[in-house]
């Protein structure tokens, strides 16, 4: 590593050779023991993990965590050159870009976007695209786990639920678009999308399936046989073990189907939980504070989620450079040696991270903490206490340039990406714009670091699923999302120019045109009683004496002349019935309901 350092400081120089020094970390620390500055994994509390917020506007006085030894002390340290950029002009005058040397630029010739050679075009639906997800295996498999669950599910609790009946696909598709539609029909209780109130009842949802079947399959609905599940402690223990199937499924697809651009962010995402888990996460200052933490990469120019993995608390065998030295490199794994430019925040950064990426030939740009081990002396917090606004500070180690501005805030950034140098970028004040110097390193992580954030806007716009207790329906919720937005992405990039006349397809309109193709073909709604059409059976037998009034079998339901004349109870509902007629099998009420009911379909007859 050493040496390719070496090639990359004979080829960067220095902006002010006259003005340069060497600094030489020091600390009184014994050699031996931990060093300051890398958050290790084994230091954060086992069920709460606070971080700052990820904008570059943050305060990074905060103290930090120290790590177990690290290998190659000196070679994280470094020897740092002092580069002046204080350009000794007003910030409002107009400047011409102010260069200095940048690292050797590592080629990126990788082939980035979908790739068609899977079964998709541009002319393929929404639901192509969306089946490219969510597979007819991964249904089947769906289909098969949850009809077993609710048969273990009886046996265990020793006793038969006679309203329940075995799915099919059919009833899994309806079920899952149902999912979709309540995140774009948001009521306040689900089950006045069955209401019969025409202002709230919704279509979409209640005439494929009733509430009564949504209700069973949602109670058994499950993606792995819980029989099988090892109890923490046990060897094979899997924390997202009633996930798994469907976690790996997902994420397999997502790493097949597309390929990033150059640029990569790499942040956490939450799931929001408020529920009993003993892998829930605390992030304070951030819109869902509790949940579920979830770390991701995404391609920051469409907010395409490339990689993802569930964090489910401290691990038992700690990484030595710390938690955010693991999460990126197993975030950028797959996309080491090949040229990317990973950003990333002041939660996983640390110069010891910087150079690893740099010797897989990776570029990286990130927000920094002061105190971290490595950083130059002369941008610690003791030498940059003083800075006025607008003013900046500059270090390059070879490849490496770490840079502190003070704007609202002072601003660490840390990169091997950019050159260093000053900008004129404009800035809204009240009533007019103004031009505010900024480094590049700050610019350039600015514009790349919120691919991440994207993805999660994406996702917010249309919620799925209903509240509850159980945390993994949660995440299976995240997933389905994922899937979704994935595919409405590609589903985009196939068509983009759009064609003549047409604009690009809408997040909702790929939504309703997905729900439309899930439920095509596989409606499990039974006939409603007042789709019947008694009269063809009253002119068979017209005798009034063959309609006798009876108890019908099974549930009360809304009586058929109550509704047809718009009868309401105090409470707003149609009135219900358990009577109804013999032979027209419809529910009625004893008495005026059903003389007046007979009396129409008599008269009916008989014109």
């Amino acid at each position: 590593m050493d040496e390719l350092l070496n090639l990359y400081r004979d080829a960067a120089g220095v902006i002010n050779e006259g003005n340069f020094f060497d600094t030489q970390f020091q600390d009184d620390l014994d050699p031996t023991g931990p060093l300051p500055g890398q958050d290790n994994e084994s230091d954060i509390d086992e069920s709460l993990i606070v971080e700052n917020d990820d904008d570059v506007d943050i305060d990074t006085d905060e103290e930090d965590t120290p790590p177990p030894n690290l290998e190659g002390h000196d070679a994280i340290i470094g020897h740092w050159n002092n580069v002046d950029l204080d350009l000794g002009l007003d910030q409002n005058e107009d400047l011409d870009l102010v260069t200095a040397s940048r690292p050797k630029t590592i080629a990126f010739d990788e082939p980035i976007g979908p790739r068609l050679d899977l079964g998709v075009s541009a002319t393929s639906s929404a639901f192509d695209f969306f089946s490219l997800f969510f597979t007819p295996q991964l249904l089947q498999h769906i289909v098969e786990q949850t009809n077993i669950y609710a048969q273990w599910r009886q046996e265990k609790d020793g006793k038969e639920d006679k309203y329940w009946k075995p799915v099919s696909a059919g009833d899994i598709r309806i079920y899952l678009a149902t999912q979709y539609m309540m995140g774009i029909h948001k009521l306040p209780e689900y089950s006045m999308y069955w209401s019969s109130d025409d202002r709230l009842r919704v279509a979409g949802i209640a005439e494929p399936m009733g509430k009564s079947r949504y209700e069973k399959i949602h109670q058994y609905f499950h993606l792995n046989h819980p029989e099988h599940e090892a109890k923490k402690g046990e060897p094979g223990y899997d924390p997202l073990y009633k996930v798994r199937p469907l976690l790996n499924h997902i994420l397999a697809r997502a790493k097949q189907l597309y390929y990033p651009s150059q640029q990569l962010s790499i942040d956490e995402g939450m799931i929001g939980f408020r529920g009993r888990l003993h892998f829930k996460q605390y992030m304070r200052g951030k819109p869902i504070p509790w949940g579920i933490k979830v770390w991701c990469l995404a391609d920051p120019t469409n907010g395409y989620l490339c990689n993802f993995d569930i964090y489910t608390g401290k691990s038992p065998t700690p990484h030595p450079n710390g938690l955010g030295f693991k999460v990126v490199t197993e975030m950028g794994n797959d996309y080491l040696d090949k040229g990317h430019h990973f950003f990333f925040d002041n939660f996983f950064a640390s110069v010891a991270l910087t150079r690893h990426l740099l010797s897989h030939n990776t570029h990286s740009c990130c927000t920094i903490r002061t105190n971290r081990t490595g950083w130059p002396d002369a941008l610690k917090e003791r030498a940059i206490s003083k800075m006025k606004r607008g003013e900046v500070k500059c270090c390059q180690d070879g490849g490496l340039t770490a840079t502190v501005w003070r704007d609202k805030r002072k601003v660490a950034v840390l990169s091997t990406n950019v050159t260093p140098s000053m900008i004129p970028v404009q800035r809204r004040a009240p009533g007019r714009l103004i031009q505010v110097i900024t480094p590049s390193p700050v610019i350039v992580y600015n514009k790349f670091m919120f691919g991440v954030d994207l993805a999660d806007q994406h996702r917010s716009y249309y919620g799925m699923g209903r509240s509850g207790l159980k945390w993994w329906r949660y995440v299976a919720w995240f997933l389905f999302q994922t899937a979704m937005i994935n595919s409405w992405i590609l589903f985009k990039l196939c068509n983009n120019p759009a064609p003549k006349n047409r604009r690009q397809m809408s997040q909702i309109q790929f939504r309703l045109d997905v729900c439309t193709a899930l439920v095509a073909g596989c409606k499990s709604r039974k006939r409603r009683a007042t789709d019947r059409l008694p009269a063809t059976i009253a002119v068979a037998i017209p005798d009034p004496a063959e309609h006798q009034p009876i108890r019908l079998q099974g549930l009360k339901k809304g009586c058929v002349e109550c509704r047809v004349q718009g009868k309401k109870t105090p409470a707003g509902h149609c009135p219900t019935t358990t009577n109804g007629c013999s032979l027209c099998k419809v529910h009625l009420c004893k008495g005026v309901c059903f003389a007046t009911f007979h009396q129409k379909l008599m008269s009916k007859i008989n014109t």
